[in-house]
């Protein structure tokens, strides 16, 4: 059986559709996120002054409070803070559940909201590796929108070889 192995090309039957996967960040074929929480895991976004203040406002806090609890100073750019790091990650990662999510996902910063997930992004494909594992699952179980599964598919389906 063929699974995902780190960067290397990679057969995979899923929902009965063959793909191949190219080599970590060799494709940057968009998919729905499904989740999983790596990059949340990895990296805490840098924010600027304005969207401090904008994300402390729509938390009901002073922006004093909300630094105070919720971010740490970058020390490369005056006024520029990044939200602390928990042993979980980003301080609004809840991963509590099968699938990850955003505590302040309505108001979550703009490079939060820039990022997209992609087969060829080392952290998607290692969310890929912890949700599948060794094995292979229905698209079902990767994602629980109907419309998130399509793009799933149609992501996929553009990088299967034409024949």
């Amino acid at each position: 059986m063929n699974h995902l192995t780190n960067g290397l090309a990679t057969r995979a039957t899923i929902d009965s559709l063959r793909l191949e996967l190219a080599a970590e960040g060799a494709d940057s074929t968009p998919i729905p996120c499904f989740r999983c929480g790596v990059c949340c895991e990895k990296w805490q976004p840098l924010l600027a002054p304005e969207e401090l203040r904008q994300v402390a406002a729509a938390l009901g806090l002073t922006l004093r409070a909300f630094n105070r609890r919720y971010t740490r100073p970058y020390p490369l750019r005056r006024g520029w803070r990044q939200f602390k790091a928990t042993a979980a990650g980003c301080t609004f990662l809840d991963a509590t559940s099968r699938q990850a999510g955003c505590t302040i996902h309505p108001h979550r910063p703009q490079v939060c909201r820039d990022w997209h997930a992609g087969l060829g992004k080392r952290e998607c494909l290692s969310g890929l590796r912890r949700v599948v594992g060794p094995d292979l699952l229905p698209i079902a179980l990767l994602y629980d929108d109907a419309d998130d599964r399509a793009g799933f598919v149609a992501a996929i389906a553009g990088m299967m070889p034409s024949e």
